[in-house]
């Protein structure tokens, strides 16, 4: 069964948003951009709210991101809800 890794809303179809945080791989890091779905107000309160920097540390069986000092278990469903852009590195 493959896994869904866009956008359920199709906040992400676009390239000009980004992708989902379903389609970065372990060690990648990115910047939240735009976070939808049902789950929005718990996610804002985890630290996963525009602007935040994330770092996927595990993809399987469940992906675990770390947000600051935080590491947070997020289901497939959930990381597809949350749209990022690749960090810019200065």
């Amino acid at each position: 069964m493959r896994r869904q890794t866009r956008c359920r809303w199709g906040l992400c179809r676009n390239n000009a948003w980004g992708r989902s945080l379903a389609e970065l791989r372990r060690g990648e890091k990115a910047v939240v951009e735009i976070v939808c779905g049902k789950r929005k107000a718990l996610l804002y309160s985890y630290g996963i709210v525009p602007g935040s920097e994330v770092e996927v540390l595990q993809t399987f069986p469940l992906y675990v991101v770390r947000v600051g000092q935080t590491e947070l278990g997020l289901d497939t469903a959930v990381c597809t809800d949350i749209v990022v852009s690749e960090k810019n590195t200065v």
